[in-house]
């Protein structure tokens, strides 16, 4: 049996708390508190969002299919590591809804510095401008990560597994009227003006973040040990070296972890591809900067209409069905937009400008993606490993999208067809993945029912799974 480094807790078999028991006396306030703020979130999300509106903005400053290639790595290195470091001090905090708060708002300052510069630029690109936009792009997807994993440890301790659907069905058709509405309404003009529309752009995001912020601090908890015992906790620093050693200490003994983080290898492909399905209507369809100002809001808005409804069903079938199939359709659906993408982007006779608006309805399901995967995990360990299990996997998708650069580069060198196609077979692969993964609320699954590479560990057998 593997020896538990000193100061790492061992992760138990004990499941989540029943589905039927509610974890919380307010569970019905926190969840429409939770709703609004990510409502609010959102708004500011769809304003900064990384595959249409972060991508035109890079084009227009750098330009380069590998410099886009940058947007996902970045993105997932700021996310992905830090949590690391994180989960265990939030592990041991009374009240987690702190930590959701305070990230929250600072998520809002790297794009508060980006609008007062390129407002001090007079919206005139300049030769250190990109690597300066891209280091702060950095800085907040470090603080979105930590964000990230406050709401995730948040709404596993606040919200019970059969609830947490309706979560995010409620957050999303409730705030798809005000995001339509604010998108039809600024983006059109923002877009077409980007001398003083950027900056707008980003300004009304940070401000989004930091209302959003605000509205975290009205949830109700209770807090998680008595007060001597935090003060206990708070003499305890985790660190990134124990935060690495409890990680690697959770991989070796879940081998359904480990085969949940094979899936989200596989899955990840096509979110790396975010940035290139805007750059791959502009290249094949020859589009200028005004067509793309015409063409961008529309695109977004049918995206995120899109993520409305299919949340809708996704939750409905999440709560009732589990997580495990919810996940499966969910990227096989996924698969649907590279393949559609290129197809549309061959169309003869003009039909592809006018068509390639349907690219955006399937890869309305790829937000969606990191969503279920982290409500999955949730679901299959204890309440108190929360952090340390969503940071783990959040840690281990940095691998795949270190490639996302890689990925800019071979469209450069082969095509945006090649690549499309090879991103689409991944998912399938993934799709096919989930089938060996447990469902933990209706069986257990047996270790000689998962694949090879699961059941081998690293020298001890699987807590559960």
């Amino acid at each position: 049996m593997r020896r538990i480094p000193p100061g790492v807790s061992a992760p138990t078999s004990s499941p989540a708390p029943p589905a039927d028991q509610p974890i919380a006396p307010a569970e019905t306030r926190n969840l429409l508190t939770l709703a609004l703020h990510l409502i609010v979130f959102r708004i500011g999300w769809t304003f900064k969002q990384e595959s249409i509106i972060m991508a035109v903005f890079l084009d227009a400053i750098a330009g380069q299919d590998w410099v886009r290639g940058l947007l996902p790595t970045l993105s997932r290195l700021g996310q992905n590591i830090p949590p690391i470091w994180w989960a265990r001090p939030l592990k041991e905090m009374d009240r987690k809804k702190r930590s959701l708060a305070l990230f929250t708002v600072l998520v809002a300052v790297p794009f508060l510095l980006l609008a007062g510069l390129w407002a001090a630029l007079g919206g005139q690109s300049r030769p250190w401008l990109p690597p300066v936009f891209l280091a702060l792009y950095f800085g907040f997807s470090v603080l979105y990560g930590l964000q990230q994993l406050s709401l995730g440890t948040v709404q596993g301790k606040l919200i019970r597994p059969t609830r947490r659907g309706r979560l995010l069905w409620v957050a999303q058709l409730l705030g798809l009227p005000p995001v339509v509405a604010l998108m039809a309404w600024l983006m059109p003009q923002w877009l077409a003006e980007p001398q003083t529309g950027f900056g707008r752009i980003f300004f009304f995001a940070g401000v989004s973040f930091v209302v959003s912020g605000l509205l975290a601090q009205g949830l109700w908890e209770q807090p998680g040990r008595t007060a001597e015992e935090a003060a206990e906790a708070r003499r305890i620093v985790g660190g990134l070296r124990a935060g690495l050693a409890e990680t690697w200490h959770v991989l070796c003994r879940d081998g359904n972890l480990r085969l949940l983080i094979a899936v989200a290898f596989l899955l990840s492909s096509v979110l790396v591809l975010a940035p290139h399905y805007q750059a791959l209507a502009r290249v094949r369809f020859q589009l200028a900067q005004v067509q793309m100002a015409r063409l961008a809001p529309g695109w977004l808005v049918i995206q995120t209409i899109s993520v409305s409804l299919f949340s809708l069903a996704i939750g409905f079938l999440a709560d009732r069905r589990g997580n495990r199939l919810t996940l499966r359709l969910l990227i096989l659906g996924a698969a649907v937009a590279p393949v559609l993408a290129v197809v549309v982007a061959h169309l003869p006779g003009g039909l592809g400008p006018r068509l390639y608006w349907t690219v955006y309805i399937p890869q309305g399901l790829s937000p969606l993606l990191l969503l279920l995967l982290n409500n999955y995990t949730l679901e299959i360990c204890p309440p108190e490993d929360h952090p340390r299990y969503l940071s783990t996997l959040t840690m281990c998708l940095l691998v795949p999208f270190l490639s996302s650069p890689l990925a800019g580069k071979l469209i450069t060198l082969t095509s945006f067809e090649a690549v499309f196609v090879i991103a689409a077979a991944s998912m399938l692969a993934s799709a096919v993945l989930t089938f060996w993964l447990k469902e933990p609320r209706h069986e257990r699954c047996p270790a000689h029912a998962q694949p090879d590479f699961v059941r081998a560990g690293c020298s001890s057998p699987p807590a559960h799974g």
